[in-house]
């Protein structure tokens, strides 16, 4: 043990008193010297040595503390602050930590052998004391394995020992954990865990997710499907609000919560631009967080000119408005300010023979190129004679429809449908009804249509976006004064309208290829169609039901047209919204070239913009005709929004164009995916790593202690003789020597 000064008083004072007498006789002695500079000289040499001498004689053999030159004598704290451990009522989780610490190890940041750290998303440098951690935690994701390599990177020069972790367990980078436990193994480093409100009860409603088409036409009906998670909540009775960023309410939905994950579904019913939308849930009593109870997101209305071609075998005078028959149409559409019409008509209006001519320019008549024709989304052919066209023109015309998704509508008359001998074309498989009859093929007789009340709620019957209102619309449809007549409608088409008395629709759509098309038996322009055209709106000369009718009908037709965007690919993501680390399932289709076999040799791409990702080529899929793939996130991701750009090029590497499309990254969403802790995977990583599992406070202090205790067991102590040092008597020598020379010198030898 170390040598006691009290065990030896006596000595030490005789020690002393024969010094100070031997010090003033050398005084006494140098006075003889009459140099004064000597004299001091002298006496500094005589007393450096006795001091010498009174040191070794005072503790003959010193014991010193020996502490071995790698030994590992630190611990570390290491703190999850991401938002989920805000979480608790009426503590939340860190808080829970923080009283922790500060009962055992006080502030954690006065002991130089301890060091407190707080992590997140990433490790936080330097270390800190317990007071800064945050009051309210707001990290957007927990990477602990991530968090664990750095700090032991970073303090692996001052050895450490004992590394603590205090989380919920909820963390996002599990592959990352493995790399975490194997340096803490090979460092010899105990890793031991505080699962943090281990004993809380979740009781929460949340919004996960919500799958929406990421683009839409202006108007359109949106189906949103919404997945809704519950805990501890089974049996609630919930609403799930839509509204508009502004606050304007869109819909809701009420159900009873089932415990686990359900999906809701509601409609979003886009207006003309581009806008922010707030998916809402009504909270639960006694629930955790209300974080978690709203969504945003964003719908993007596409809306770039859609071209019409319209063709109108009637070109006579309304005698009610005094407007040309083929005007009606192309007014309502030019209202929207993004639909263009070239309207066409004829010269005659025959069975067979006369001229196909544009108003505008009457040299020109119906496009006389497929490339031509593709410039347009939609063709309209209203009471035009079947000898006006080429056998060329019309496989184009279908060609615009089945391949490049395109619209088509065929509207009554004396020369449409099976009257016309359209039956007998090319066209007929496009149009969605039967057009053979047996008889002359139409009939004038006033009726007015009913309209089903399961296909009431149809894009092209939307003309209020009050119920109510729109079904009293609907039922004030005027009446007609004739129709062709067909015979059924085809399997697969929609009936949007039937004869009253005859077993017959009289207004029918269907898909055609990646197209649709719409049958109008009777007549939108005069005619047939007087009263239609001039009497449906609110009293005398307003037809405002009427237009908003066909703007309907010409969005619904060409939604999916590519001449509508301009582009050969399509690119698309199954939802709007994705968090950090998840993988984006992205679809692309190409347009062009029709045959599935030539599509194949496509290669499609799509990649991540300006985030210096790979492209990664995506498979080609002949059920769905689309190109497949996903794409995964970098798990540490700050944006809100980011670009996916598909790339399509053909078997010979010619590019036939590319589309952007946006994703949203909602910042810290991912926190509260699962909010119950992970107490058995903090266990793990304890167990794994020879560490112990914390379940208080007296786990934490015996621990810290243990470690305290085995870093002292660590020292060693040794006594070490002062006088057993050879410099240290040639010291004194040297002194003594000098005096003597000097004194000689002097002759006062």
């Amino acid at each position: 043990m170390p040598f006691s000064f009290g065990s030896h008083t006596f000595l030490y004072a005789t020690l002393v008193g024969a010094c100070v007498l031997l010090l003033a006789f050398l005084v006494l002695r140098s006075s003889q010297v009459r140099d004064w500079r000597m004299r001091l000289l002298l006496l500094l040499l005589r007393g450096a040595g006795l001091a010498i001498l009174l040191w070794i004689l005072s503790e003959p053999v010193h014991v010193e503390r020996m502490t071995p030159k790698h030994v590992r004598d630190h611990t570390l704290l290491l703190v999850d602050s991401s938002a989920s451990m805000g979480i608790g009522t009426p503590q939340a989780r860190l808080g829970e930590v923080r009283k922790l610490i500060q009962a055992v190890a006080g502030n954690a940041g006065n002991d130089p052998r301890m060091g407190l750290y707080q992590f997140d998303s990433a490790l936080s440098l330097p270390a800190v004391h317990t007071d800064a951690l945050p009051v309210v935690p707001a990290g957007t994701a927990t990477n602990l394995g991530q968090a664990m390599v750095s700090l032991l990177q970073a303090t692996d020069a001052v050895g450490v020992a004992h590394l603590v972790v205090f989380s919920d367990g909820r963390i996002h980078d599990r592959e990352q954990l493995g790399d975490a436990i194997r340096l803490a193994r090979q460092r010899g480093v105990l890793v031991s865990t505080y699962a943090a409100g281990a004993g809380q009860r979740i009781v929460n409603v949340s919004i996960q997710n919500c799958l929406v088409e990421r683009h839409a036409p202006p108007g359109s009906r949106v189906p949103l499907r919404v997945l809704i998670r519950v805990q501890n909540a089974a049996g609630a009775n919930l609403a799930l609000t839509l509204k508009s960023k502004s606050g304007r309410a869109l819909g809701e939905v009420r159900f009873e919560a089932v415990e686990g994950l359900a999906e809701q579904e509601l409609i979003l019913e886009l207006g003309n631009r581009t806008d922010e939308y707030v998916l809402s849930l009504s909270p639960v009593a006694n629930e955790t967080t209300l974080a978690d109870n709203t969504f945003e997101f964003k719908v993007e209305v596409v809306d770039p000119k859609i071209r019409v071609l319209y063709m109108e075998g009637s070109n006579h005078k309304d005698v009610v408005w005094g407007k040309m028959e083929y005007e009606y149409i192309p007014a309502a559409l030019l209202e929207t300010g993004n639909i263009e019409v070239e309207v066409l008509t004829v010269d005659q209006q025959v069975v067979s023979g006369g001229k196909l001519f544009r108003v505008q320019d009457p040299t020109r008549g119906y496009p006389v190129s497929r490339d031509e024709l593709f410039q347009y989304d939609l063709v309209i052919c209203s009471d035009i004679n079947r000898s006006l066209f080429s056998a060329d023109q019309l496989q184009w015309t279908a060609e615009l429809v089945s391949d490049r998704g395109g619209g088509f509508c065929m509207i009554g008359g004396y020369t449409a449908f099976g009257a016309g001998g359209w039956d007998r074309t090319s066209w007929e498989q496009m149009i969605p009804m039967d057009m053979k009859t047996q008889s002359e093929g139409y009939v004038t007789e006033e009726f007015t249509p009913q309209i089903p009340e399961a296909v009431r709620n149809h894009a092209i019957w939307q003309i209020d976006t009050d119920t109510d209102k729109n079904a009293r619309i609907l039922d004030a449809h005027p009446p007609f004064k004739g129709t062709n007549l067909v015979n059924r409608a085809k399997p697969g088409a929609v009936v949007l309208a039937l004869h009253p008395k005859r077993d017959m629709p009289i207004i029918s759509v269907q898909a055609y290829g990646r197209g649709r098309t719409l049958a109008f038996t009777s007549d939108a322009a005069g005619g047939w169609g007087d009263y239609y055209q001039t009497r449906w709106g609110e009293g005398d000369h307003d037809n405002r039901y009427y237009r908003k009718f066909w703007i309907n009908a010409v969005r619904w037709l060409t939604q999916n047209s590519a001449a509508h965007r301009r582009t050969e690919v399509l690119g698309n993501t199954e939802a709007v919204t994705y968090h950090a680390g998840e993988a984006v399932k992205v679809r692309a289709r190409i347009l062009n070239p029709a045959a599935q076999e030539t599509m194949e040799a496509c290669q499609v791409t799509a990649q991540f913009d300006e985030l210096n990702t790979p492209s990664v080529p995506l498979r080609f899929d002949r059920d769905k005709g689309e190109f497949c793939g996903e794409l995964k996130l970098p798990s540490e991701l700050t944006r809100k929004e980011i670009a996916v750009v598909f790339v399509a090029a053909d078997a010979q590497g010619k590019s036939l164009g590319e589309d952007r499309i946006l994703i949203h990254i909602p910042q810290g969403a991912k926190e509260f995916a699962d909010m119950n802790p992970d107490p058995e995977l903090l266990a793990q990583l304890a167990r794994t790593t020879g560490g112990k599992v914390i379940q208080g406070q007296g786990d934490l202090d015996a621990l810290l202690r243990v470690t305290a205790r085995e870093q002292e067991e660590k020292t060693r102590y040794t006594a070490v003789p002062r006088w057993d040092r050879a410099w240290l008597w040639g010291v004194v020598v040297l002194l003594f020597g000098a005096e003597w020379f000097i004194r000689k010198r002097l002759r006062m030898g």
